[in-house]
């Protein structure tokens, strides 16, 4: 059982993800709902150029 866990942290690979949190003129904030995006099964966005134009977008408006 140790040895598993030893070689699970040992092999693990991080993985960068990506989201948008906007302040808002008001004082508020918003935070992407990145679930629309994602293909089935998938759990985070890791397009950061993706991420990257929907902040974008929103700071533009």
């Amino acid at each position: 059982m140790i040895v598993d866990r030893e070689r699970a942290i040992r092999d693990h690979k991080p993985v960068n993800h990506f989201g948008a949190r906007l302040k808002l003129a008001n004082g508020g904030a918003a935070e992407w709902r990145t679930d629309p995006w994602l293909p089935e099964g998938t759990l985070y966005v890791l397009d950061r150029a993706l991420a990257e134009r929907v902040a974008l977008t929103c700071k533009l408006k």
